[in-house]
């Protein structure tokens, strides 16, 4: 609104000529209307008294214009009601709203006072009023568009102050009322972007169907920018504080109020609110009480949403609590982050008075690989002056191996108890640990502490003071602060402390040389003896193996100790899988019978041809194998005899060995088999051929007193006919299955 002259010549200021009071009196008899306030585009307003309660309000007429619009009416009385629920100390309440002679009007909240344009025009606000303003501006913005309402022209005309200094929006979410869509906000002629052009965002000011509350934000970061600098931030333009002398951190606030894209503005008006509020509070502190609040840096570089650098110590003096470092690098008084570091700390490398982390290093540590400290605790390593881990060294160390001046371990070395298997542990490397870790310490520390110093010194030029406040504040010394001194008091205190627990580390290691050289020599006679025993066992199992998994004798197919063993056989198992075997075995010999043919040649000698199986025999003779045998074992034992027992013949190999071949379970069924047999003197000769694939033939032969048990079956005396059928088995010896 334009502030108007008191005189009776027409004003058309604002696109319409705004009536006399005296013309308005016959449509609002209740009201006696004293005053033309203010009008512009988007009507007038005037100074009235409600008679009936003899209180002063404002009436706001809208543009007659606006009534041309046949969905006026509905609309109107929409966002009418939905102005009048608006109930805000910080915005104008409407007390009434309809039609009267034809105008649309708003019966409003009068605010005895001035607007914030005539406050700037006074050039007397200054920086710290207009930190008090934007607050109340803000929860003003943040109820409303907790509500819904969007004002789309916050700009200083709408913006009211009373005598006591309180904040007053006017005119929320009439840009909407009178607009309605985002892509025709239109006031008073074709192709005008609905609000204030200086003051819209830049989504407005396109025609964007995405104008939402962030409109807002930028509207009012504008208003803060021309609060602070009396200038509107129009093309390049500079910070506020290059303009005026105030906190540098107020910068950052308003430069991403007027951020382009509204994804990197603020998202909430009251994220300002506390930003600013923050700011305020330290700016009322005395020179002496900003020294004792420490400092708050964040780096602008984020990774997964958290700062590379995060700098935070003392007390946040809006809140009254300790500041809480949150990083990937976090540095202060409690500090949660990648690297943390400070009084108490969490973090993945943790270091600090209480430390908390996978690599934890404190006077009190708890890490999950690493704990060293004063007293330290993990599940990996730790040391210090107590030690509890699964490697524990210290003054008393506690783990499944420990080194100390006590140990309680399950393989301890100390003055109290030298185990071998502890002495064998820490022997190889122990010795150059203390060394090494000792030096590795001091550098860490040295360049840790030299680090964290300049950080903080980063932190309190960037965050607290400011540079332009510096010659007003004699106390201010940016790398020197109570929490960044406490800090590395506290981080030197436990490089001292880590220090002599080394060297008192290290002399008890020296003590105690000897003694594991002599363990060393008792546990190399041990290991020895052992060698022994194992060599012992080893041939044992080979002799057990070599007798295989199963045993043919007299007809009988059973398992051995060995194969009881190796498939892991309870005692009530082993009949039964013995049975199961048996059954198919039999059952196999009455099919090989059916593919077996005997002839006797020239030689004399009996040659017996097996044909092959057909798939379907074989795929029975298995099935009904492993149907039985499973319903027998447990599915450990199902899976070991399935790798061990040999089924068919060259199961497990790609050629049978031509010494010690043996037919499997189910025989040759599956390859079928060539076998000439004879006898010379009281000698058995055998010959037998198998051919696995088109390329691999096996040709077992050999002589012995008695036929191996695969072939004592086939031999028939010489007084005996030609016959295809077969004779039962006779006695043999153990094969492999």
């Amino acid at each position: 609104m334009q502030t108007t002259s008191h005189s009776d010549k027409p004003d058309r200021r604002g696109g319409f000529t705004p009536p006399k009071p005296h013309q308005l009196a016959q449509h609002f008899p209740q009201l006696e209307i004293l005053d033309l306030i203010a009008h512009g585009g988007m009507g007038a307003v005037y100074k009235a008294r409600q008679r009936g309660l003899d209180r002063m309000v404002a009436l706001k007429i809208l543009p007659p214009e606006v009534s041309q619009d046949p969905a006026f009416a509905e609309r109107f009385s929409r966002e009418a009601r939905a102005l009048a629920r608006l109930s805000h100390p910080n915005i104008v309440v409407v007390h009434d709203s309809g039609n009267a002679g034809g105008l649309y009007y708003l019966l409003m909240e009068y605010v005895d006072g001035i607007n914030l344009r005539e406050a700037i025009q006074t050039n007397e606000l200054t920086p710290a009023e207009a930190l008090a303003i934007v607050p109340q501006i803000c929860e003003a913005l943040q109820y409303a568009h907790d509500e819904g309402v969007v004002h789309r022209d916050i700009k200083p005309e709408n913006i009211l102050l009373d005598k006591k200094g309180k904040v007053k929006i006017a005119d929320f979410g009439l840009a909407r009322l009178l607009g309605q869509a985002a892509d025709n906000f239109t006031l008073t002629g074709t192709h005008q972007v609905m609000g204030t052009p200086r003051y819209m965002a830049p989504e407005q000011m396109e025609g964007s169907h995405e104008v939402d509350h962030r409109a807002d934000i930028y509207s009012l970061g504008v208003v803060f920018y021309e609060m602070l600098t009396g200038e509107l931030p129009l093309g390049r333009f500079d910070a506020p504080s290059r303009k005026v002398q105030l906190d540098v951190r107020v910068d950052e606030v308003v430069l991403r109020t007027l951020e382009k894209e509204p994804s990197r503005r603020y998202q909430n008006a009251s994220e300002i609110k506390t930003d600013v509020e923050s700011i305020s509070a330290y700016a009322s502190l005395s020179p002496q009480m900003r020294h004792l609040q420490g400092c708050d840096y964040r780096s602008k570089a984020e990774l997964f949403g958290w700062p590379l650098l995060h700098v935070a110590t003392g007390v946040d003096p809006k809140t009254g609590r300790k500041r809480v470092a949150k990083g990937v690098v976090a540095i202060g008084d409690v500090a949660v982050g990648g690297v943390a570091i400070g009084g108490a700390a969490i973090g993945v490398f943790a270091c600090g008075g209480a430390a908390i982390g996978l690599f934890a290093f404190a006077g009190a540590a708890v890490g999950l690989f690493v704990a060293i400290g004063g007293a330290a605790a993990g599940l990996g390593f730790s040391c210090g002056g107590g030690a509890l881990g699964t490697i524990a060294m210290g003054g008393v160390a506690i783990g499944y191996f420990a080194y100390g001046g006590a140990a309680l371990a399950v393989h301890g070395l100390s003055g109290m108890g030298r185990d071998p298997a502890a002495a064998d542990f820490f022997e190889p490397w122990a010795d150059g640990f203390m060394t090494g870790f000792a030096v590795v310490t001091t550098i860490g520390m040295l360049v840790m502490v030299i680090g964290m110093q300049l950080a903080m010194s980063i932190a309190k030029r960037h965050s607290q003071q400011p540079s332009k406040l510096h010659a007003q504040d004699p106390l201010y010394k940016p790398t020197r602060g109570g929490g960044c001194v406490f800090v590395v008091g506290l981080l030197l205190a436990i490089v001292g402390a880590c220090l002599a627990l080394m060297v008192l580390l290290y002399m008890s290691t020296r003590s105690n040389h000897l003694q594991i050289r002599r363990d060393q020599l008792a546990n190399a006679m041990h290991e020895q003896a052992r060698a022994i025993e194992n060599v012992n066992v080893a041939r044992e199992l080979a002799e057990r193996r070599g007798i295989g998994h199963l045993e043919l004798s007299d007809g009988e197919l059973t398992l051995t100790d060995y194969g009881t063993e190796v498939f892991d056989l309870r005692t009530g198992q082993v009949p039964l899988v013995n049975q199961v075997l048996n059954i198919v075995h039999h059952d196999y010999l009455a099919i090989e019978q059916q593919h077996t043919t005997r002839v006797t040649n020239d030689l004399g000698h009996q040659v017996i041809t097996i044909e092959k199986f057909t798939e379907q025999e074989l795929a029975d003779l298995e099935a009904a194998l492993w149907s039985d045998l499973d319903q027998i074992l447990d599915v450990e034992q199902q899976r070991i005899m399935r790798n061990n027992l040999q089924v068919h013949v060259g199961d497990g190999s790609s050629r049978p060995s031509s010494d010690r071949w043996k037919a499997g379970v189910l025989g040759w069924g599956r390859y079928g088999a060539r076998i000439e047999l004879w006898q010379v003197g009281t000698w058995f000769h055998w010959q037998s051929r198998i051919q696995i694939d088109e390329r691999i033939t096996s040709m077992p032969q050999g002589k012995a007193p008695e036929l191996p048990s695969e072939f004592s079956r086939f031999w028939m005396e010489e007084t005996e006919t030609e016959r295809s059928d077969l004779p039962s088995e006779g006695s043999g010896t153990a094969y492999d299955s």
